[in-house]
């Protein structure tokens, strides 16, 4: 009977454990992807400041990176709807500007 007890807590103790990996929720709150947004392009923004003070970025080069980034994150605000997150290709943006910009 102890041992059948024993097998009962571990299958629940394994369950509860497992539940969240299996039947995670893939919807997002709209405002908090709202949030996010905001909060990635503020950090985006004060990131290529930094480098324009540190004298990585020029001055055109840094305009030029930030209207990119206005631009892609505004298409993000307009595509809330979409679960898929698209942030990366602005990431991905910003680091082959850079790129051409050393070379």
């Amino acid at each position: 009977m102890l041992y059948l007890l024993l097998i009962l807590i571990l299958i629940i103790c394994i369950f509860l454990v497992i539940y969240p990996f299996i039947f995670q929720n893939n919807l997002e709150d709209p405002l908090i992807r709202e949030l996010n947004l905001k909060t990635r392009k503020e950090k985006l923004l004060l990131e290529l400041d930094n480098e324009l003070a540190s004298g990585v970025l020029d001055k055109n080069l840094h305009s030029q990176l930030s209207s990119e980034v206005n631009q892609m994150i505004n298409i993000e605000f307009k595509n809330l709807d979409d679960i898929s997150p698209k942030i990366d290709p602005i990431e991905k943006l910003i680091k082959s500007k850079k790129n051409e910009n050393k070379k």
